[in-house]
Parts: structure tokens; sequence; C-alpha cells
């Protein structure tokens, strides 16, 4: 089995990339990939299924296909997206701070809600 590449080679790898395809077929909840490519300002092509619309803007920051003939089309089309959109899109959707605000935010609205649970109800939870 190959040893795993080292992270400056990956990074190399990616940034230097034309584009990331991305042909998975089943609906992935989160594509970390796209997210990294995006990161490199390497565009992504996928197909539309799992997270993939919600990580790449079509003619954006990448190419959501209709199939591997569309994929491989778009290949031709990939010099057309501005590659700091695709840099822009991912500090701006998927940053470490921009996640940090985002749970902070969520765990604020969970502390301001009133308990779920009395007293009577968190004495029976804990036996």
């Amino acid at each position: 089995m190959p040893a795993e590449l080292p992270p400056a080679t990956r990074l190399a790898l990616m940034r230097d990339a034309a584009a990331l395809l991305n042909p998975i077929t089943w609906s992935e909840p989160f594509g970390l990939v796209m997210a990294e490519a995006l990161a490199c300002a390497t565009p992504a092509l996928a197909f539309p299924n799992g997270a993939a619309p919600e990580i790449i803007d079509h003619g954006r920051t990448g190419y959501l296909c209709q199939g591997e003939e569309d994929m491989t089309a778009a290949l031709a089309d990939v010099s057309q997206i501005d590659r700091r959109q695709c840099r822009s899109a991912a500090e701006r959707r998927f940053s470490l701070a921009r996640m940090a605000a985002d749970y902070e935010r969520l765990y604020r609205a969970i502390l301001a809600r009133p308990s779920q649970l009395t007293p009577d109800r968190a004495g029976a939870s804990a036996r």
C-alpha cells in the first residue's frame, strides 16, 4: 500500500490542479474534498448529489454535471472559473472562524431556551 503523501505535497497537487473531479454518485452528506479544493483556489466538478449543490456554485466555483459526458465537456470550460472566487467562497463558507461563530450562535440559542427538564424529570433521567 502506498504511503500517504505529506501535507505540503497534497496541497501543491490540489493548488496546481486545473480542477478537482469528484464524480461520486451517492448522496455524500458533506463533501470535504470539494471544500478543500475550493480552499486551494481549485474549481470542483461534481454530480449534483448530496451536498455538492451546497458547496459548488455552478459556473462560479465549479460545475455541477449531469453525467460523465457533461463532466468531460465542463473540463473545457474550467479555465473560465476565477480561482479567486473559489478561495473566497471557501473562506466565507467553510473557514474555522465562520464555523466557530455558527456553533457559538447555536449554543447561545439553545442556552436561551427554557430548560426542557424540570427538576423531577432531571432526576429521573439521571437514574
